[in-house]
């Protein structure tokens, strides 16, 4: 899972929109944040990727789940996401940044 390691980055739309950071490890855990446009703090995102590219992350927003899927190719990222109970839902794409495959940590999440 070679591929998919390192840090990706990116926006997401629809019933809320914002940006996003994730970093992958080799292992295909993911970990990363979520920021909203009108909110100052993001919101801690975490999952899987598997071999085939399927990325699968969850976030508590607003004390609810949210659920992000996506396809990885090893440089884009491209899915939907689904805030339940809301029914808040809408997509999800971005890149792989080839300058850092480094996580950014120090970023402001809310536990």
């Amino acid at each position: 899972m070679d591929q998919y390691e390192g840090v990706w980055q990116g926006s997401f739309a629809g019933d809320r929109a914002g940006t996003w950071k994730i970093g992958i490890d080799e292992d295909g855990s993911a970990k990363g944040v979520m920021t909203p446009v009108d909110q100052s703090q993001g919101f801690s995102l975490s999952g899987r990727v598997n071999e085939s590219g399927e990325l699968v992350m969850t976030a508590i927003v607003f004390g609810r789940d949210a659920v992000y899927n996506a396809f990885l190719t090893e440089s884009n990222l491209d899915g939907n996401w689904n805030a339940q109970e809301n029914d808040f839902r809408g997509t999800w794409s971005g890149t792989k940044n080839k300058r850092d495959n480094r996580f950014p940590y120090g970023l402001i999440i809310n536990p």
